[in-house]
């Protein structure tokens, strides 16, 4: 008696863990299942039509994958751009607010393939009526840079003139596992520091001369410490209070939006 009982209970104890890993098994299937369908809506939207509005997004999709409570601030969440879907998953979500005018926030978050989150961040914010307020473009360069430029401004009531405005730079690099902040760090004292904190303008780059263009790009490794094999630059950027001779190859330091502008600067040249 005693045996059967315990082989019994060992009987039943086997058979629950199996239902439990069975229910679990099938929550995780149905993730996957309803991630596919999260994604889509990015799919069906590549293509971005202003005379077409975006179907937005189910709430109980945002609430599951971004990880997030109910918030009666969250009036719709449109699938605004599929970033990046080769081994993980990126995007970007436009949450509509309900203020007066227009009103959102920008997140940007990276997936796995079944659906859990790898990391997620507000990238940028939007708020504007009549008297005017603050928005924010975005803009991907070559699939792997993320551009944010925030614009503060307000215009008079009927003329709609801008009066003021203010502009700041973010950038992120995307991966195909997930997204980094970049630093845009920079040396006082240079002559061109646009170089490392935001992208250089295509009218920037044609407008200025060879000399000017070197300078422009050579800057950026000097500031990253390079030591310089030519006796030109080397004499140039030790006359620089900023310059500090480091490393004899700082390629792995330099951030994506460097790289793009030497890119950019050694297309022109």
């Amino acid at each position: 008696m005693k045996y059967y009982l315990i082989f019994n209970l060992a009987l039943f104890l086997f058979a629950d863990a199996s239902a439990q890993e069975s229910a679990y098994a099938k929550m995780l299937r149905q993730d996957s299942l309803d991630f596919v369908e999260f994604v889509s809506y990015f799919e069906k939207h590549q293509e971005y039509n202003v005379d077409n509005s975006r179907e937005s997004i189910p709430f109980i999709y945002y609430y599951k994958f971004f990880v997030k409570e109910y918030s009666e601030y969250d009036v719709s969440i449109e699938p605004f751009l599929l970033v990046n879907n080769k081994k993980n998953v990126t995007v970007i979500i436009l949450i509509h607010h309900p203020e007066v005018g227009f009103s959102g926030t920008y997140v940007l978050g990276t997936f796995k393939p079944n659906g859990q989150l790898v990391n997620s961040n507000i990238i940028g914010s939007v708020a504007v009526d009549a008297s005017g307020g603050y928005y924010c473009d975005l803009n991907l360069v070559n699939g792997n840079l993320l551009e944010i430029q925030r614009y503060q401004y307000q215009v008079f009531d009927e003329t709609r003139h801008l009066i003021n405005s203010q502009i700041s730079y973010d950038y992120y690099h995307i991966t195909d596992e997930q997204f980094y902040k970049i630093d845009q760090f920079y040396s006082l004292g240079r002559s061109y520091p646009m170089g490392s904190f935001r992208l250089l303008k295509p009218e920037e780059i044609a407008n200025a001369s060879k000399s000017s263009l070197d300078i422009m790009r050579n800057e950026i490794f000097a500031d990253h410490g390079l030591i310089f094999k030519s006796d030109k630059w080397t004499d140039y950027f030790e006359k620089q209070d900023w310059y500090d001779a480091r490393y004899e190859d700082v390629n792995h330091t330099l951030t994506e939006l460097e790289r793009e502008n030497i890119r950019r600067i050694l297309k022109e040249d």
